[in-house]
């Protein structure tokens, strides 16, 4: 039986339209929350400041941009950091 070639990765870029702190509430400590996005979508994730860059298959990628808007919304609403146990929750 042949193997299924894998999906066409993809890259997508972002730019985030949040302050400083917004965004280091989001991404966490040393990018730790991106690394757990990473993690659970089968990403890569690299960001230079407001500038996010995030290659994956088409669906996982955008998948990715959805999650860290999804938490720049949250930070900005609650003011506070993210923590990478929050990330975890949304995946269950």
């Amino acid at each position: 039986m042949a193997k299924r070639a894998s999906a066409a990765k993809k890259v997508l870029r972002f730019a985030a339209d949040a302050s400083n702190a917004e965004l280091a509430n989001v991404t966490g400590a040393l990018d730790a929350n991106l690394r757990q996005i990473e993690t659970e979508l089968d990403v890569a994730v690299s960001r230079r400041g407001h500038q996010f860059r995030v290659e994956g298959s088409s669906e996982n990628a955008q998948a990715a941009i959805a999650v860290i808007e999804f938490f720049l919304e949250r930070a900005r609403k609650t003011q506070r950091a993210i923590s990478v146990d929050d990330i975890q929750l949304y995946f269950v």
